[in-house]
C-alpha cells in the first residue's frame, strides 16, 4: 500500500476494512472449489477405476493445475480485501479500493465538504453481524463515496459526522 501522507495537525481516527465475514466467505468459496478434484477422483475411483490406473499421474498434474489457478485466484482475492482500506483521519477520508492486482484507486475529499452521511444495513444477517454500507455525499462531487461492507457502519457514520462538524474550515468559517 502506498503511504498516505498527512499534514503535521493530522491523525488518523479510523481505519475500515471490509467486514471479516466477506472474507471468510472467499474462503469458504475457494476451500470447496478445492475439494471438488477430489470429489472427482472419488468418482472416477468408484466408477471406472481402470481409467484411474491408465491415467494416474495425468490426472493429478491436472489437479494440481487446478489447484495452482485456484491458489492464485485466492491470492487475488485476499490482496483486493486487504488493499482495499478507508482511512478517516481528522481533516479528509481516504479511499483506497484495489482494483485487479496492478490497478489502484484513491480517492481523497475533505471533511469540510461533507454534506450527508447514510447508512444501510440491509438483511438479518447484516444487522446481527454489524456490517453495511456508508455513503458519504460530498459538497461539489456527483458521485457518494461508499464505504462497501463495513464493519460497525453507525460508528462509522456517527465518526465522520463528529469530525466533519469540528473540521477546522468550518471553524474558520464561523470566526469570519
Amino acid at each position: 500500500m502506498s503511504k498516505i501522507t498527512l499534514d503535521q495537525d493530522e491523525k488518523i481516527v479510523l481505519r475500515c476494512r471490509r467486514h471479516w465475514y466477506f472474507l471468510f466467505l472467499g474462503i469458504g468459496r475457494y476451500f470447496l472449489s478445492a475439494l471438488a478434484p477430489l470429489f472427482f477422483y472419488a468418482a472416477l475411483v468408484i466408477f471406472t477405476p481402470s481409467l484411474i490406473t491408465a491415467f494416474f499421474n495425468q490426472l493429478w498434474g491436472i489437479f494440481f493445475l487446478f489447484w495452482f489457478g485456484l491458489t492464485c485466484f485466492f491470492l487475488r482475492f485476499w490482496l483486493d480485501y486487504y488493499l482495499d482500506l478507508w482511512v478517516v483521519t481528522t481533516k479528509r477520508i481516504f479511499d483506497i479500493e484495489q482494483r485487479g492486482l496492478f490497478s489502484r484507486d484513491v480517492s481523497i475529499f475533505n471533511l469540510a465538504n461533507v454534506q450527508d452521511v447514510s447508512v444501510d444495513v440491509h438483511g438479518a444477517l447484516a444487522t446481527f453481524l454489524n456490517f453495511g454500507e456508508v455513503q458519504v455525499q460530498t459538497a461539489g462531487e456527483a458521485r457518494a463515496f461508499i464505504f462497501h461492507q463495513v464493519p460497525n457502519p453507525y460508528r462509522v457514520q456517527k465518526t465522520i459526522i463528529n469530525l466533519s462538524h469540528r473540521s477546522p474550515d468550518l471553524l474558520k468559517i464561523a470566526e469570519t
